[in-house]
């Protein structure tokens, strides 16, 4: 599918709707400068085509924070590739899949309630499939930002509080865990978090005023988890690069946090192996990574990149396959371990 390009109102919708997924288009008409139905209009266009999608998913934020999680390197052999990478999506841990330069094709994300079953799904499913030579786990330790938390980061500041404002803030009584009424409206905004509330009720029953309160609960809940998501190059970025940093433990947090006010910067997580920080970041040009490389080495000189993956193909992204030009295609559910 043709990869459409996004103007500046584009960009505001999307990233009005990452600080509230289910913000009305009426809520945002004031706020956006535009009116309701150009809003609506515009986000289906995008959505129709792939270039945007949403998740909503169970996880804890302090599940989010302390999830057990690996890297997986994946080698395989040349012939049937693309038949490994389609098997390798739809394992239900692997949350996300990444193609990838040096000695592994693939790179996936694989989360799960225990490293012990982390471990199981790498031997019994992963190294299993078609086509997978072997693997290699990076195990995370911990996960300082994560993929769901980037930002567009075009709104102004009164914009971007406004917004806030309107998401339904947690109940003083709310529960640690859904009730079986607010899983099932968790499970039919899996794949669309817009999707109108007269159709969560047909997959879930009750009336349209439950179905409303419980999409608030989970709006205010912190253990549903929401996405919104975008193709990297609609938005002009041409490639992704996984970065293995070594650091003195000591400044780990510290070059965490830097690395975190990088705008191109998506996932942080420190690791084991001879790395001890993992940082994927969004390219518009590979040659920008010299700069970037550069840059790092001033401010902290005691830093030392111990490897650079491209990553010129996303071919999953949070339980999404995408096509050739990083478009949503589909959506493959993951357990509600899964991880990012």
């Amino acid at each position: 599918m043709d990869i459409p390009e996004l103007d500046a109102l584009d960009y505001r919708i999307v990233n009005a709707l990452q600080l509230h997924p289910r913000a009305s288009w009426a809520e945002l008409s004031g706020i956006l400068s535009s009116d309701a139905s150009t809003l609506s209009r515009r986000w289906s266009r995008l959505a129709d085509c792939g270039a945007v999608w949403s998740s909503c998913f169970y996880m804890p934020l302090e599940r989010r924070r302390r999830q057990p999680l690996a890297f997986v390197e994946v080698l395989c052999h040349p012939a049937g590739l693309d038949e490994t990478v389609d098997a390798l999506a739809v394992i239900p841990e692997v949350f996300s899949v990444h193609g990838t330069s040096g000695d592994r094709q693939v790179y996936v994300t694989v989360g799960a309630a225990s490293l012990a079953e982390i471990d199981h799904c790498v031997r019994t499913r992963i190294a299993t499939v078609p086509g997978v030579a072997t693997t290699r786990a990076h195990y995370v330790r911990r996960v300082f930002q994560e993929g769901g938390q980037w930002r567009l980061g075009v709104l102004t500041d009164a914009q971007t509080a406004a917004i806030a404002a309107r998401r339904p803030q947690p109940a003083s009584d709310l529960a640690a865990e859904p009730t079986p009424e607010e899983w099932s409206v968790l499970e039919a905004l899996a794949e669309d978090v817009r999707r109108p509330l007269a159709q969560i009720r047909e997959r879930t029953g009750g009336s349209l005023a439950a179905v409303s309160r419980r999409v608030t609960t989970l709006l205010g809940a912190d253990w549903a988890h929401w996405r919104i998501d975008v193709a990297h190059r609609a938005l002009g970025y041409e490639c992704a690069v996984m970065l293995w940093v070594r650091a003195p433990q000591e400044n780990l947090e510290q070059i965490a946090t830097s690395f975190r006010l990088l705008p191109e910067s998506r996932l942080i997580a420190s690791v084991t192996g001879p790395a001890n920080l993992a940082i994927s970041l969004w390219l518009r040009d590979l040659a920008d990574l010299d700069d970037l490389e550069q840059r790092v080495a001033k401010v902290y000189p005691q830093l030392s990149f111990t490897d650079v993956w491209v990553v010129p193909r996303v071919y999953k992204r949070a339980g999404h396959v995408l096509d050739a030009n990083g478009m949503q295609a589909r959506h493959v559910p993951f357990r509600e371990n899964g991880g990012d």
